[in-house]
């Protein structure tokens, strides 16, 4: 932390009283628990959704553009 605060142009009590008020901003704007369970190396459950939809929409795609094809073909 120190390179950091001399790279920016401050000194290392400024640096950890910034580095405190990043943490409670964030605290305060995701909440305590998306935190904790990011810094436990938890996944959000609406990740996995999201990729389980991305590729059932692939697949449906897909399908459908290969059945195209066959009547045109």
């Amino acid at each position: 932390m120190r390179e950091t605060g001399k790279r920016c142009g401050i000194k290392d009590s400024a640096a950890l009283v910034l580095k405190r008020r990043i943490a409670a901003d964030l605290i305060e704007f995701f909440g305590e628990d998306v935190i904790r369970r990011l810094l436990d190396g938890t996944r959000p459950g609406w990740e996995s959704d999201l990729r389980m939809s991305r590729e059932r929409h692939l697949c449906h795609v897909g399908s459908g553009q290969d059945a195209a094809m066959q009547t045109n073909g």
